[in-house]
Protein backbone atom coordinates (compact mmCIF):
# COMPACT_ATOMS: atom_id res chain seq x y z
CA UNK A 1 0.00 0.00 0.00
CA UNK A 2 2.97 2.78 0.73
CA UNK A 3 4.86 1.49 -1.88
CA UNK A 4 1.84 2.00 -4.48
CA UNK A 5 1.20 5.51 -2.63
CA UNK A 6 5.28 6.44 -3.09
CA UNK A 7 4.85 5.43 -7.04
CA UNK A 8 1.50 6.29 -8.00
CA UNK A 9 0.62 9.76 -6.27
CA UNK A 10 3.77 11.83 -7.43
CA UNK A 11 1.95 14.52 -9.43
CA UNK A 12 -1.18 14.70 -6.90
CA UNK A 13 0.95 15.29 -4.06
CA UNK A 14 3.41 17.87 -5.18
CA UNK A 15 0.44 20.35 -5.90
CA UNK A 16 -0.20 19.94 -2.06
CA UNK A 17 3.13 21.13 -1.07
CA UNK A 18 3.02 24.15 0.44
CA UNK A 19 4.70 27.51 -1.47
CA UNK A 20 6.33 28.38 2.04
CA UNK A 21 8.20 24.90 2.05
CA UNK A 22 9.37 25.61 -1.37
CA UNK A 23 10.82 29.08 -0.63
CA UNK A 24 12.42 27.61 2.35
CA UNK A 25 14.35 25.15 0.71
CA UNK A 26 15.57 27.27 -1.82
CA UNK A 27 16.65 29.70 0.52
CA UNK A 28 18.78 27.09 2.45
CA UNK A 29 22.77 26.07 1.66
CA UNK A 30 23.90 22.98 0.27
CA UNK A 31 25.17 21.63 4.20
CA UNK A 32 21.66 22.48 5.21
CA UNK A 33 19.61 20.71 2.95
CA UNK A 34 21.64 17.58 3.24
CA UNK A 35 20.55 18.22 7.29
CA UNK A 36 16.96 18.79 6.39
CA UNK A 37 17.02 15.93 4.38
CA UNK A 38 18.56 13.49 7.63
CA UNK A 39 16.28 15.01 9.97
CA UNK A 40 13.08 13.09 8.20
CA UNK A 41 14.54 9.72 9.66
CA UNK A 42 13.74 11.10 12.75
CA UNK A 43 9.81 11.21 11.82
CA UNK A 44 10.34 7.93 10.69
CA UNK A 45 11.16 6.29 13.31
CA UNK A 46 8.75 7.96 15.60
CA UNK A 47 6.07 6.54 13.21
CA UNK A 48 4.46 9.92 12.43
CA UNK A 49 1.93 9.93 9.70
CA UNK A 50 3.80 8.30 6.90
CA UNK A 51 1.97 9.71 4.28
CA UNK A 52 2.85 12.88 4.68
CA UNK A 53 6.39 11.93 5.19
CA UNK A 54 6.28 10.55 1.61
CA UNK A 55 4.63 13.62 -0.11
CA UNK A 56 7.49 15.59 1.38
CA UNK A 57 10.29 13.34 0.01
CA UNK A 58 8.34 13.32 -3.59
CA UNK A 59 9.06 17.06 -3.07
CA UNK A 60 11.98 17.06 -2.30
CA UNK A 61 13.38 14.72 -4.92
CA UNK A 62 11.55 17.29 -7.39
CA UNK A 63 14.03 20.35 -5.88
CA UNK A 64 17.54 17.83 -5.65
CA UNK A 65 16.68 16.94 -9.85
CA UNK A 66 16.66 20.82 -9.95
CA UNK A 67 19.77 21.32 -8.19
CA UNK A 68 21.31 18.51 -9.67
CA UNK A 69 23.65 18.25 -6.90
CA UNK A 70 24.85 14.24 -6.31
CA UNK A 71 25.40 14.45 -2.72
CA UNK A 72 21.71 15.56 -2.47
CA UNK A 73 20.24 13.37 -4.72
CA UNK A 74 22.43 10.12 -2.81
CA UNK A 75 20.72 11.52 0.70
CA UNK A 76 17.09 11.79 -0.72
CA UNK A 77 17.82 8.52 -2.74
CA UNK A 78 18.83 6.27 0.81
CA UNK A 79 16.32 8.19 2.51
CA UNK A 80 12.82 6.53 0.07
CA UNK A 81 15.21 3.14 0.44
CA UNK A 82 14.61 4.12 4.41
CA UNK A 83 11.01 4.04 3.51
CA UNK A 84 10.71 0.90 2.19
CA UNK A 85 12.64 -0.99 4.81
CA UNK A 86 10.91 1.02 7.89
CA UNK A 87 8.13 -0.42 6.63
CA UNK A 88 9.25 -3.87 5.72
CA UNK A 89 8.47 -4.01 1.84
CA UNK A 90 10.63 -6.16 -0.26
CA UNK A 91 12.60 -3.87 -2.57
CA UNK A 92 10.79 -3.73 -5.73
CA UNK A 93 12.69 -4.09 -9.23
CA UNK A 94 12.80 -0.30 -9.88
CA UNK A 95 14.76 0.03 -6.92
CA UNK A 96 17.33 -2.77 -7.44
CA UNK A 97 19.30 -0.27 -9.68
CA UNK A 98 19.39 2.66 -7.15
CA UNK A 99 20.10 0.23 -4.41
CA UNK A 100 23.22 -0.82 -6.23
CA UNK A 101 24.36 2.78 -7.90
CA UNK A 102 24.13 4.09 -4.31
CA UNK A 103 27.21 2.73 -3.23
CA UNK A 104 28.87 3.28 -6.47
CA UNK A 105 28.23 6.70 -7.46
CA UNK A 106 29.32 7.01 -2.92
CA UNK A 107 32.73 5.06 -3.45
CA UNK A 108 33.37 7.13 -6.40
CA UNK A 109 33.20 10.09 -4.26
CA UNK A 110 34.71 8.68 -1.41
CA UNK A 111 31.36 9.18 0.61
CA UNK A 112 32.25 7.11 3.44
CA UNK A 113 29.03 8.34 4.92
CA UNK A 114 26.57 7.43 3.03
CA UNK A 115 28.36 4.04 1.99
CA UNK A 116 28.08 3.20 5.96
CA UNK A 117 24.36 4.36 6.35
CA UNK A 118 23.72 1.79 2.83
CA UNK A 119 25.80 -0.76 4.88
CA UNK A 120 23.88 0.09 8.02
CA UNK A 121 20.49 -0.45 5.73
CA UNK A 122 21.50 -3.69 4.04
CA UNK A 123 22.29 -5.02 7.68
CA UNK A 124 19.11 -3.87 9.15
CA UNK A 125 17.30 -6.01 6.16
CA UNK A 126 19.41 -9.40 6.59
CA UNK A 127 18.65 -9.41 9.90
CA UNK A 128 15.12 -9.14 9.62
CA UNK A 129 15.08 -12.23 7.11
CA UNK A 130 17.34 -14.07 9.58
CA UNK A 131 20.64 -13.74 7.39
CA UNK A 132 22.35 -12.83 10.65
CA UNK A 133 26.31 -13.66 9.18
CA UNK A 134 25.25 -11.33 6.38
CA UNK A 135 24.11 -8.60 8.56
CA UNK A 136 27.55 -8.81 10.46
CA UNK A 137 29.11 -8.26 7.39
CA UNK A 138 27.32 -5.56 6.85
CA UNK A 139 27.77 -4.34 9.86
CA UNK A 140 31.62 -4.33 9.89
CA UNK A 141 31.87 -2.84 7.09
CA UNK A 142 29.45 0.06 8.24
CA UNK A 143 31.77 0.06 11.46
CA UNK A 144 34.70 0.53 8.82
CA UNK A 145 33.40 3.20 6.70
CA UNK A 146 32.56 5.01 9.88
CA UNK A 147 35.45 5.42 10.57
CA UNK A 148 37.19 6.67 7.82
CA UNK A 149 34.72 9.53 7.88
CA UNK A 150 35.22 12.42 9.04
CA UNK A 151 34.16 13.54 13.01
CA UNK A 152 30.42 14.46 11.97
CA UNK A 153 29.97 10.64 11.09
CA UNK A 154 30.38 10.22 14.86
CA UNK A 155 26.33 9.28 14.82
CA UNK A 156 27.07 6.55 12.87
CA UNK A 157 29.91 5.29 13.93
CA UNK A 158 27.83 4.86 17.43
CA UNK A 159 25.63 2.63 15.21
CA UNK A 160 28.12 0.52 14.00
CA UNK A 161 29.15 -0.26 17.28
CA UNK A 162 26.17 -0.42 19.00
CA UNK A 163 24.38 -2.69 16.15
CA UNK A 164 27.60 -4.94 16.31
CA UNK A 165 27.56 -5.17 20.62
CA UNK A 166 23.43 -6.04 20.45
CA UNK A 167 23.87 -8.59 17.68
CA UNK A 168 27.00 -10.79 19.54
CA UNK A 169 24.68 -10.43 23.05
CA UNK A 170 21.99 -11.67 20.68
CA UNK A 171 24.11 -15.21 20.15
CA UNK A 172 25.35 -14.78 23.51
CA UNK A 173 29.19 -14.12 22.66
CA UNK A 174 29.05 -11.68 25.68
CA UNK A 175 32.90 -11.41 25.24
CA UNK A 176 32.92 -10.04 22.05
CA UNK A 177 29.83 -7.86 23.03
CA UNK A 178 31.88 -6.41 25.75
CA UNK A 179 34.98 -5.25 23.29
CA UNK A 180 32.45 -3.14 21.24
CA UNK A 181 30.44 -2.16 23.83
CA UNK A 182 33.45 -0.50 25.68
CA UNK A 183 34.63 1.00 22.12
CA UNK A 184 31.36 2.56 22.58
CA UNK A 185 31.34 4.15 25.45
CA UNK A 186 35.19 5.78 23.86
CA UNK A 187 32.64 7.17 21.23
CA UNK A 188 30.31 8.57 23.36
CA UNK A 189 32.95 10.55 25.81
CA UNK A 190 33.13 12.58 22.19
CA UNK A 191 29.35 12.44 21.26
CA UNK A 192 27.48 11.97 24.52
CA UNK A 193 23.82 10.41 23.28
CA UNK A 194 21.35 9.65 25.94
CA UNK A 195 19.92 6.58 25.24
CA UNK A 196 23.02 5.08 24.24
CA UNK A 197 24.99 5.74 27.41
CA UNK A 198 22.25 4.18 29.12
CA UNK A 199 21.97 1.03 26.89
CA UNK A 200 25.76 0.58 26.57
CA UNK A 201 26.02 0.84 30.27
CA UNK A 202 23.12 -1.63 31.10
CA UNK A 203 24.27 -4.24 28.60
CA UNK A 204 27.80 -4.17 30.15
CA UNK A 205 27.11 -5.04 33.36
CA UNK A 206 24.58 -8.04 31.68
CA UNK A 207 26.93 -9.06 29.64
CA UNK A 208 29.81 -9.16 33.39
CA UNK A 209 26.41 -10.72 35.00
CA UNK A 210 26.76 -13.95 32.29
CA UNK A 211 30.54 -14.29 32.68
CA UNK A 212 29.93 -14.37 36.49
CA UNK A 213 32.48 -10.97 37.07
CA UNK A 214 29.76 -9.59 39.49
CA UNK A 215 31.31 -6.93 40.94
CA UNK A 216 32.02 -5.25 37.31
CA UNK A 217 28.52 -5.98 36.45
CA UNK A 218 27.57 -3.81 39.02
CA UNK A 219 30.32 -1.17 38.67
CA UNK A 220 28.21 -0.91 35.22
CA UNK A 221 24.48 -1.10 36.72
CA UNK A 222 25.98 1.53 39.07
CA UNK A 223 26.89 3.77 36.05
CA UNK A 224 23.51 3.18 34.69
CA UNK A 225 21.65 4.40 37.92
CA UNK A 226 23.67 7.37 38.06
CA UNK A 227 23.19 8.21 34.19
CA UNK A 228 19.35 8.03 35.04
CA UNK A 229 19.42 10.40 37.54
CA UNK A 230 21.57 12.94 35.36
CA UNK A 231 18.93 12.22 32.46
CA UNK A 232 16.04 11.79 35.01
CA UNK A 233 14.89 8.56 33.74
CA UNK A 234 12.92 6.76 36.43
CA UNK A 235 12.19 3.68 34.62
CA UNK A 236 16.42 3.40 33.71
CA UNK A 237 16.95 4.12 37.62
CA UNK A 238 14.53 1.19 38.49
CA UNK A 239 15.95 -0.83 36.04
CA UNK A 240 19.74 -0.44 37.40
CA UNK A 241 18.57 -1.21 40.67
CA UNK A 242 16.61 -3.88 39.75
CA UNK A 243 19.87 -5.52 38.06
CA UNK A 244 22.01 -4.63 41.37
CA UNK A 245 19.45 -6.61 43.19
CA UNK A 246 19.21 -9.49 41.44
CA UNK A 247 23.16 -9.78 40.77
CA UNK A 248 23.20 -9.85 44.84
CA UNK A 249 20.42 -12.38 44.73
CA UNK A 250 22.43 -14.60 42.63
CA UNK A 251 25.22 -14.18 44.71
CA UNK A 252 22.73 -15.11 47.52
CA UNK A 253 23.05 -11.67 49.23
CA UNK A 254 19.40 -11.53 49.67
CA UNK A 255 20.15 -8.66 52.95
CA UNK A 256 21.12 -6.27 50.14
CA UNK A 257 18.94 -7.59 46.97
CA UNK A 258 15.56 -7.70 48.83
CA UNK A 259 15.41 -3.90 49.34
CA UNK A 260 16.43 -3.27 45.58
CA UNK A 261 14.53 -5.67 44.21
CA UNK A 262 11.39 -3.91 45.87
CA UNK A 263 12.28 -0.27 45.29
CA UNK A 264 12.86 -1.29 41.61
CA UNK A 265 9.38 -3.34 41.79
CA UNK A 266 7.42 -0.16 42.73
CA UNK A 267 9.41 2.16 40.75
CA UNK A 268 8.63 0.09 37.74
CA UNK A 269 5.10 -0.35 38.97
CA UNK A 270 4.20 3.83 39.61
CA UNK A 271 5.69 4.53 36.09
CA UNK A 272 3.27 1.99 34.28
CA UNK A 273 6.60 -0.22 33.60
CA UNK A 274 4.58 -3.76 33.84
CA UNK A 275 7.34 -5.81 32.65
CA UNK A 276 9.98 -4.74 34.91
CA UNK A 277 7.96 -4.87 37.66
CA UNK A 278 6.69 -8.36 36.51
CA UNK A 279 10.18 -9.34 36.67
CA UNK A 280 10.77 -7.78 40.21
CA UNK A 281 7.08 -9.69 41.27
CA UNK A 282 8.87 -13.28 40.31
CA UNK A 283 11.35 -12.85 41.71
CA UNK A 284 10.02 -11.57 45.47
CA UNK A 285 7.58 -14.26 45.47
CA UNK A 286 10.43 -16.59 44.80
CA UNK A 287 12.66 -15.10 47.54
CA UNK A 288 9.76 -15.34 49.75
CA UNK A 289 9.30 -19.13 49.17
CA UNK A 290 13.17 -19.79 49.83
CA UNK A 291 12.92 -17.61 53.42
CA UNK A 292 10.03 -20.21 54.21
CA UNK A 293 8.14 -16.54 54.46
CA UNK A 294 4.30 -17.17 55.68
CA UNK A 295 1.64 -18.66 52.77
CA UNK A 296 -0.28 -15.13 52.75
CA UNK A 297 3.15 -13.58 52.28
CA UNK A 298 4.03 -15.92 49.41
CA UNK A 299 0.19 -15.91 47.92
CA UNK A 300 0.26 -12.00 47.83
CA UNK A 301 3.75 -11.92 45.69
CA UNK A 302 2.75 -14.74 43.33
CA UNK A 303 -0.91 -12.45 42.87
CA UNK A 304 1.34 -9.20 42.26
CA UNK A 305 2.94 -11.56 39.54
CA UNK A 306 0.31 -12.52 37.90
CA UNK A 307 -1.25 -9.11 37.93
CA UNK A 308 1.90 -7.33 36.58
CA UNK A 309 2.13 -10.25 33.42
CA UNK A 310 -1.18 -9.92 32.84
CA UNK A 311 -0.91 -5.53 32.30
CA UNK A 312 2.57 -6.44 30.24
CA UNK A 313 0.64 -8.15 27.40
CA UNK A 314 3.69 -10.08 27.41
CA UNK A 315 3.20 -13.82 29.10
CA UNK A 316 5.23 -15.87 26.94
CA UNK A 317 8.99 -13.58 27.98
CA UNK A 318 8.37 -14.73 31.82
CA UNK A 319 7.24 -18.13 31.83
CA UNK A 320 10.60 -19.55 32.16
CA UNK A 321 10.90 -17.80 35.25
CA UNK A 322 7.27 -17.85 35.80
CA UNK A 323 6.36 -21.96 35.80
CA UNK A 324 8.77 -22.71 38.25
CA UNK A 325 7.54 -20.34 40.63
CA UNK A 326 4.09 -21.76 40.17
CA UNK A 327 5.63 -24.94 40.62
CA UNK A 328 6.90 -24.48 43.98
CA UNK A 329 4.22 -22.49 44.61
CA UNK A 330 2.13 -25.18 44.60
CA UNK A 331 4.37 -27.91 46.13
CA UNK A 332 4.13 -25.43 49.12
CA UNK A 333 0.11 -25.14 49.07
CA UNK A 334 0.66 -29.35 49.09
CA UNK A 335 -1.33 -29.10 45.69
CA UNK A 336 1.44 -31.65 44.15
CA UNK A 337 -1.14 -32.38 40.92
CA UNK A 338 -0.61 -28.76 39.94
CA UNK A 339 2.96 -28.52 41.60
CA UNK A 340 3.56 -31.33 38.63
CA UNK A 341 1.89 -29.61 35.78
CA UNK A 342 3.85 -26.96 36.29
CA UNK A 343 6.96 -28.35 36.84
CA UNK A 344 6.81 -29.86 33.57
CA UNK A 345 5.74 -27.08 31.64
CA UNK A 346 8.94 -25.73 32.73
CA UNK A 347 11.18 -28.43 31.58
CA UNK A 348 9.05 -27.97 28.20
CA UNK A 349 9.96 -24.36 28.36
CA UNK A 350 13.25 -24.67 29.07
CA UNK A 351 13.68 -27.27 26.13
CA UNK A 352 11.82 -25.45 24.02
CA UNK A 353 13.76 -22.63 24.54
CA UNK A 354 17.24 -24.54 24.27
CA UNK A 355 15.96 -25.77 21.12
CA UNK A 356 15.20 -22.66 19.52
CA UNK A 357 19.02 -20.83 20.58
CA UNK A 358 20.72 -24.39 19.38
CA UNK A 359 18.33 -23.89 15.98
CA UNK A 360 19.66 -20.20 15.82
CA UNK A 361 23.05 -21.25 16.57
CA UNK A 362 23.47 -24.08 13.64
CA UNK A 363 21.60 -21.48 11.56
CA UNK A 364 24.30 -19.09 11.93
CA UNK A 365 26.65 -21.95 11.84
CA UNK A 366 25.54 -22.94 8.30
CA UNK A 367 25.59 -19.38 6.96
CA UNK A 368 28.98 -18.54 8.35
CA UNK A 369 30.09 -21.67 6.25
CA UNK A 370 28.38 -20.49 3.50
CA UNK A 371 29.82 -17.30 3.47
CA UNK A 372 33.33 -18.41 4.01
CA UNK A 373 32.88 -20.49 0.34
CA UNK A 374 31.65 -17.92 -0.95
CA UNK A 375 34.55 -15.97 -0.08
CA UNK A 376 37.31 -19.06 -0.75
CA UNK A 377 35.78 -18.86 -4.14
CA UNK A 378 35.51 -15.34 -4.62
CA UNK A 379 39.25 -15.47 -3.42
CA UNK A 380 39.93 -18.27 -5.67
CA UNK A 381 38.71 -16.32 -8.75
CA UNK A 382 40.84 -12.97 -7.59
CA UNK A 383 43.65 -15.37 -7.95
CA UNK A 384 43.10 -16.65 -10.81
CA UNK A 385 42.87 -13.74 -12.67
CA UNK A 386 45.58 -12.13 -11.01
CA UNK A 387 47.97 -15.03 -12.37
CA UNK A 388 45.94 -14.74 -15.80
CA UNK A 389 47.30 -10.82 -15.54
CA UNK A 390 50.97 -11.91 -14.74
CA UNK A 391 50.76 -14.77 -17.70
CA UNK A 392 49.02 -11.70 -19.86
CA UNK A 393 52.08 -9.21 -18.56
CA UNK A 394 54.84 -11.82 -19.49
CA UNK A 395 53.54 -12.65 -22.77
CA UNK A 396 53.31 -8.49 -23.29
CA UNK A 397 56.62 -8.77 -22.14
CA UNK A 398 58.10 -11.43 -24.15
CA UNK A 399 56.40 -9.57 -27.12
CA UNK A 400 57.42 -6.41 -26.70
CA UNK A 401 61.16 -7.38 -26.24
CA UNK A 402 60.66 -9.45 -29.66
CA UNK A 403 58.92 -5.86 -31.33
CA UNK A 404 62.23 -4.36 -29.70
CA UNK A 405 64.55 -6.68 -31.53
CA UNK A 406 62.94 -6.97 -34.70
CA UNK A 407 62.94 -3.07 -34.52
CA UNK A 408 66.90 -2.93 -33.77
CA UNK A 409 67.75 -5.61 -36.83
CA UNK A 410 65.21 -3.91 -38.97
CA UNK A 411 66.75 -0.32 -38.08
CA UNK A 412 70.48 -1.73 -38.50
CA UNK A 413 69.43 -3.42 -42.16
CA UNK A 414 68.07 -0.48 -43.28
CA UNK A 415 70.72 2.22 -42.02
CA UNK A 416 73.53 -0.73 -44.40
CA UNK A 417 71.30 -0.80 -47.06
CA UNK A 418 71.17 3.01 -47.05
CA UNK A 419 74.65 3.70 -46.59
CA UNK A 420 75.82 1.08 -49.43
CA UNK A 421 72.66 3.13 -51.81
CA UNK A 422 74.53 6.32 -51.21
CA UNK A 423 78.17 5.19 -52.41
CA UNK A 424 76.35 3.88 -55.16
CA UNK A 425 74.91 7.51 -55.75
CA UNK A 426 77.87 9.26 -55.42
CA UNK A 427 79.61 6.83 -58.09
CA UNK A 428 76.82 7.66 -60.35
CA UNK A 429 76.34 11.15 -59.70
CA UNK A 430 79.04 13.41 -61.71
CA UNK A 431 78.25 11.60 -64.74
CA UNK A 432 74.43 12.23 -64.44
CA UNK A 433 74.38 15.76 -62.55
CA UNK A 434 73.53 17.72 -65.59
CA UNK A 435 70.72 15.21 -65.79
CA UNK A 436 69.60 15.04 -62.83
CA UNK A 437 69.30 19.08 -62.62
CA UNK A 438 67.43 19.43 -65.54
CA UNK A 439 64.86 16.86 -63.91
CA UNK A 440 64.88 18.23 -60.82
CA UNK A 441 63.64 21.62 -62.16
CA UNK A 442 61.10 19.87 -64.36
CA UNK A 443 60.18 17.63 -60.92
CA UNK A 444 60.47 20.22 -58.18
CA UNK A 445 57.61 22.40 -60.63
CA UNK A 446 55.61 19.12 -61.45
CA UNK A 447 55.58 18.57 -58.06
CA UNK A 448 54.61 22.04 -56.55
CA UNK A 449 51.63 21.89 -59.14
CA UNK A 450 50.58 18.43 -57.99
CA UNK A 451 50.56 19.11 -54.27
CA UNK A 452 48.65 22.14 -54.44
CA UNK A 453 46.12 20.47 -56.38
CA UNK A 454 46.01 18.05 -54.13
CA UNK A 455 45.50 20.07 -50.95
CA UNK A 456 42.74 21.79 -53.10
CA UNK A 457 41.19 18.50 -53.62
CA UNK A 458 41.65 17.15 -50.04
CA UNK A 459 39.98 20.32 -48.45
CA UNK A 460 37.14 20.07 -50.58
CA UNK A 461 36.80 15.98 -49.64
CA UNK A 462 37.23 16.62 -45.76
CA UNK A 463 34.15 19.00 -45.99
CA UNK A 464 32.09 17.02 -47.70
CA UNK A 465 33.16 13.87 -45.65
CA UNK A 466 32.39 15.43 -42.53
CA UNK A 467 29.12 16.43 -43.91
CA UNK A 468 28.31 13.19 -44.87
CA UNK A 469 29.75 11.46 -41.75
CA UNK A 470 27.39 13.21 -39.83
CA UNK A 471 24.48 12.83 -42.26
CA UNK A 472 25.29 8.56 -42.03
CA UNK A 473 25.14 8.42 -38.70
CA UNK A 474 21.98 10.40 -38.37
CA UNK A 475 20.55 8.01 -41.32
CA UNK A 476 21.70 5.26 -39.56
CA UNK A 477 20.17 5.54 -36.75
CA UNK A 478 16.47 6.68 -38.36
CA UNK A 479 17.52 3.75 -40.39
CA UNK A 480 18.07 1.20 -37.60
CA UNK A 481 15.38 -0.83 -35.93
CA UNK A 482 16.01 -1.73 -31.99
CA UNK A 483 14.56 -5.28 -31.32
CA UNK A 484 17.09 -6.70 -28.77
CA UNK A 485 19.53 -5.74 -26.29
CA UNK A 486 22.19 -5.84 -28.39
CA UNK A 487 20.45 -3.69 -31.31
CA UNK A 488 19.55 -1.30 -28.56
CA UNK A 489 23.68 -1.36 -27.69
CA UNK A 490 24.65 -0.79 -31.20
CA UNK A 491 22.28 1.91 -31.84
CA UNK A 492 22.93 3.91 -28.45
CA UNK A 493 26.39 4.48 -29.64
CA UNK A 494 25.66 6.15 -32.65
CA UNK A 495 22.88 8.14 -30.62
CA UNK A 496 25.71 9.03 -28.23
CA UNK A 497 27.92 10.47 -31.42
CA UNK A 498 25.24 12.89 -32.41
CA UNK A 499 23.63 13.36 -29.07
CA UNK A 500 26.63 13.47 -26.57
CA UNK A 501 25.62 12.78 -22.98
CA UNK A 502 21.99 12.56 -23.64
CA UNK A 503 21.28 9.27 -21.95
CA UNK A 504 23.13 10.07 -19.09
CA UNK A 505 22.02 13.69 -18.48
CA UNK A 506 18.57 11.63 -18.45
CA UNK A 507 19.14 9.16 -15.90
CA UNK A 508 20.32 11.65 -13.95
CA UNK A 509 17.77 14.05 -13.80
CA UNK A 510 14.59 11.21 -13.67
CA UNK A 511 16.11 8.16 -11.55
CA UNK A 512 13.60 5.47 -11.76
CA UNK A 513 13.04 4.84 -15.52
CA UNK A 514 12.62 1.84 -16.67
CA UNK A 515 14.74 0.43 -20.40
CA UNK A 516 11.51 0.79 -22.37
CA UNK A 517 10.98 4.32 -21.13
CA UNK A 518 14.23 5.23 -21.70
CA UNK A 519 14.03 4.40 -25.23
CA UNK A 520 11.20 6.06 -26.00
CA UNK A 521 12.27 9.63 -24.51
CA UNK A 522 15.59 8.82 -26.96
CA UNK A 523 13.33 8.10 -30.43
CA UNK A 524 11.25 11.17 -28.94
CA UNK A 525 14.62 13.51 -28.98
CA UNK A 526 15.00 12.40 -32.29
CA UNK A 527 11.17 13.64 -33.07
CA UNK A 528 10.15 10.24 -34.68
CA UNK A 529 6.67 9.95 -34.94
CA UNK A 530 4.43 7.21 -33.57
CA UNK A 531 4.63 5.13 -36.56
CA UNK A 532 8.27 5.37 -37.05
CA UNK A 533 9.43 4.04 -33.27
CA UNK A 534 6.73 1.20 -33.72
CA UNK A 535 8.71 0.01 -36.84
CA UNK A 536 11.60 0.73 -34.75
CA UNK A 537 10.86 -0.82 -31.66
CA UNK A 538 8.81 -3.62 -33.36
CA UNK A 539 6.44 -2.79 -31.32
CA UNK A 540 2.67 -1.66 -32.22
CA UNK A 541 1.52 1.63 -32.39
CA UNK A 542 -0.85 1.45 -29.39
CA UNK A 543 1.96 -0.39 -27.39
CA UNK A 544 4.25 3.40 -27.83
CA UNK A 545 0.78 5.52 -27.10
CA UNK A 546 0.68 3.37 -23.93
CA UNK A 547 4.37 3.86 -22.91
CA UNK A 548 4.00 7.88 -23.45
CA UNK A 549 0.79 7.76 -21.73
CA UNK A 550 2.23 6.31 -18.52
CA UNK A 551 5.55 8.20 -18.65
CA UNK A 552 3.68 11.13 -18.79
CA UNK A 553 1.38 10.28 -16.11
CA UNK A 554 4.91 9.25 -13.90
CA UNK A 555 6.05 12.80 -14.61
CA UNK A 556 3.28 14.55 -14.14
CA UNK A 557 2.87 16.20 -17.52
CA UNK A 558 -0.67 16.59 -18.68
CA UNK A 559 -0.09 17.75 -22.60
CA UNK A 560 2.05 16.94 -24.70
CA UNK A 561 3.65 20.64 -25.21
CA UNK A 562 5.56 20.62 -22.09
CA UNK A 563 6.47 17.21 -22.01
CA UNK A 564 8.08 17.83 -25.64
CA UNK A 565 9.74 20.90 -24.05
CA UNK A 566 10.90 18.73 -21.25
CA UNK A 567 12.88 16.35 -23.76
CA UNK A 568 14.45 18.95 -25.27
CA UNK A 569 15.81 20.42 -22.50
CA UNK A 570 17.54 17.61 -20.98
Amino acid sequence: MRLSILAGVFFLLIQNIAFGQLDEWSGKTKQEQIHYVRNIYQHIDEDTNLDSLISEVIMLEKEVEKSKNLDLWLEISYLKLYLLTHQKIVYPEDYQDVRKEIPELASETNNWAMLAKMEELEAGWMWNINEYEQAFGHWYRMLEYSKKAEGAMDKNLINGLHRLARGHYFFHDYRSAVKYLKELLKALEKHPIEYFELQTNNTLGLCYRELGEFDTANYYFKNTERLADRYDRILWKGLAIGNLGYNYYLKGDLDNAVPLIKEDFQISLDNGGYQSAAFGAILLARISLEQDKSIREVEKSVQLARDCIRESGSRKVFLKDYYPLLSKYYARLGNYQLSSKYLDSTLYVKDSLAEAYNSLQILRARQKVEVEKSNTQLTKIQLENQKKTIQRNAVLIVLLLMGISGVYIFKNHRAKHHKEQMLKDARLKEQKAALELAEKKLFDYTRKVSETNAVIEHLKQQAQSETDSKDAKIGILYESTILTDKDWDEFRVLFDKVYPGFISRLKIKTPGLSSNEIRFVVLSKMNLSVKEMSGMLGVSQNAVYKTKSRLKNKLGFEDNYYFDHWIADI
